[in-house]
């Protein structure tokens, strides 16, 4: 018997791929975050402990010989996703937003790289009503439940905040959002004349 199961990037307290720490290091900097086209695009994630839940589900009575989906039912699109966590950690949020073309072109940031600004490019949405229809997802927790928990668990522990891969990086992405903001608003002032 087998069971197949497809879930996107899926976070929550002591997450080792570093991806929510990335972030989240960044909020609590106060500094300017870059954010290719603005973050508009919608991001489907996990929560580890819904995960969890969802798979004893499968291995106490789930179907054998079927292929699910899983994620958190929100969709947020990236910028609000990174509200969310702004305001779970109690800071406000300063973002740049920046065509990914010119940041691609003018920065030599590792943009190609999995592991830095997750979820800014190649986003993907499953559906997951099969695993609705046949398991019941019911007990999903909601984003801003499952982002405070995450977000409590690194501020108790922030020596965790360490799993956060490119803070190396951190001074060129400062420099360039401030740079961008500076031109950006020089252009605004020449097209108002």
């Amino acid at each position: 018997p087998w069971i197949v199961v497809r879930v996107p990037s899926t976070l929550g307290p002591d997450d080792p791929s570093g991806r929510f720490a990335w972030w989240l290091t960044r909020i609590l900097d106060g500094e300017p975050i870059l954010l290719p086209d603005g973050g508009t695009h919608a991001i489907q994630l996990g929560y580890s402990h819904d995960l969890a839940q969802f798979l004893v589900r499968l291995l106490e009575g789930g179907p054998a010989g079927n292929i699910y989906n899983y994620a958190q039912h929100e969709t947020p699109q990236l910028a609000n996703w990174l509200q969310v966590i702004a305001d779970a950690a109690h800071k406000p949020l300063h973002t740049v937003a920046v065509p990914s073309s010119i940041l691609q072109q003018a920065t030599e940031l590792p943009w190609e790289d999995w592991s830095y600004a997750s979820f800014c490019y190649c986003p993907l949405l499953m559906s997951v009503a099969k695993a609705e229809a046949d398991i019941g997802l019911d007990f999903r927790t909601s984003l801003r439940d499952w982002v405070q928990t995450t977000v409590d668990a690194y501020l108790q522990n922030p020596e965790t905040l360490s799993s956060a891969d490119h803070s190396e990086q951190r001074p060129a992405e400062i420099d360039f959002a401030r740079r961008w903001t500076g031109a950006r608003e020089q252009l605004l002032r020449t097209l108002a004349d």
